[in-house]
């Protein structure tokens, strides 16, 4: 049986459960429990529907932009999230790549402190806009000889590559990160 969120709905409301009820950024419905008690008191629906998109308030935050749920809870060592935090807001990915990518970009250009999330704007992306990825791999973490800094990475790349933008990314683990530049010749009117 599909799920029917707005009986569910009613049901939280006659109960008092706390729990908000929305989309997903996969536009799938979700419910968001406050804490594990509020879930516990409503159980039996998921055995009713054999299942209950859920999830709780400290996993989740919505989109300022399009206020759909995004999922902040990292699944696995190398996950890397899909949404940004810039302009004082938390966008989705697919609002940044639909509405914001132009601005997305500008915050992360020549600032070696962040870095692009290659789960919002992919590398064949990067490429389409002009941008070209270094074939140069750094490394910062718990093993010997990763030491790699981005302010002094960045340093170097500049003085090798003057007049370019650069943009960082990265790939974590478990014990290091990984990250990479991209640069762009600089536009002149």
């Amino acid at each position: 049986m599909p799920v029917n969120i707005h009986a569910i709905n009613k049901i939280f409301e006659k109960k008092r459960i706390n729990a908000d009820i929305g989309i997903d950024t996969e536009d799938n419905d979700i419910i968001i429990f406050d804490s594990w008690e509020d879930y516990n008191k409503v159980r039996w629906i998921e055995k009713l529907y054999n299942q209950l998109p859920y999830g709780y308030s400290d996993e989740y935050t919505s989109c300022s932009n399009c206020g759909k749920y995004i999922y902040t809870t990292p699944g696995y060592y190398e996950d890397i999230p899909a949404y940004a935090i810039f302009n004082d807001e938390i966008l989705c990915e697919y609002c940044i790549r639909s509405q914001y990518e132009e601005e997305y970009l500008e915050y992360l250009i020549n600032n070696p402190k962040i870095a692009l999330k290659i789960s919002i704007i992919s590398p064949e992306r990067m490429e389409e806009l002009g941008w070209m990825r270094l074939d140069e791999k750094y490394e910062n973490g718990l093993h010997q000889g990763m030491n790699d800094k981005p302010e002094e990475v960045f340093k170097d790349v500049q003085k090798r590559y003057p007049g370019r933008d650069i943009i960082f990314d990265y790939s974590p683990s478990q014990f290091y990160i990984e990250f990479g530049v991209w640069i762009k010749h600089q536009e002149f009117d």
